[in-house]
């Protein structure tokens, strides 16, 4: 190999490093959707939770089967959306992965605290433990992807989301927190969400 063929080799890697930095994050239609239901399904929660919706408050629960099923659905019509997309970029990767850990860690939490209630020791309130968790759990996914390519955006909804899990935290055992949820969501979720897609329609 002569030197210029070696330097024509060292542009090639160097150029495809450079795409794949600059690369758009794809799952901002996942964000989007979660965003969304998670907005609507805590609205939802609030209103009944508070009374407001003048029935029994104990209906929460429908509201969390509705989510369930809204859930399961919209899974499976996403998954079927990024067939053929491709993911192979550094930050790509590290936001596919860090965020299928984090909905195992959130499924787990959930788990445990349902088996803690059928013990006998809990309350059906320990499911608020959910949602300062998993406003840490958006903070370090934000955090960690925005450590890879051109993707410093992430930071401002990273420390947003873990500023949400503080206050979270502060109204566990408050109906109110349902109501903060809904809108940090909108920060935190939708709005880096639709900017995620439009970034990744202007680089298609």
């Amino acid at each position: 190999m002569t030197q210029n063929e070696a330097l024509k080799n060292l542009d090639y890697i160097k150029s495809v490093a450079q795409s794949g930095e600059n690369a758009p994050l794809i799952g901002g239609r996942y964000g989007l959707f979660w965003g969304i239901l998670l907005c609507v399904t805590f609205l939802a929660h609030w209103f009944v939770g508070s009374g407001h919706a003048g029935i029994d408050p104990n209906f929460v629960g429908v509201v969390w089967m509705a989510y369930g099923v809204c859930a399961a659905i919209g899974s499976v019509v996403l998954g079927m959306s990024m067939k053929g997309t491709t993911n192979n970029a550094a930050a790509q990767k590290v936001e596919r992965h860090i965020w299928s850990s984090f909905g195992f860690a959130l499924f787990a939490l959930f788990i445990g605290i349902l088996l803690n209630i059928l013990i006998g020791q809990g309350s059906p309130s320990m499911f608020d433990l959910v949602v300062p968790f998993a406003f840490a759990g958006y903070g370090m996914a934000y955090l960690t992807t925005a450590a890879f390519g051109n993707h410093a955006r992430l930071r401002l909804p990273g420390y947003g989301s873990i500023l949400a899990a503080a206050i979270a935290m502060a109204l566990y055992g408050r109906i109110e927190l349902y109501l903060f949820a809904a809108i940090a969501i909108i920060l935190v979720i939708v709005l880096p969400a639709v900017k995620s897609l439009k970034l990744e329609r202007e680089h298609a």
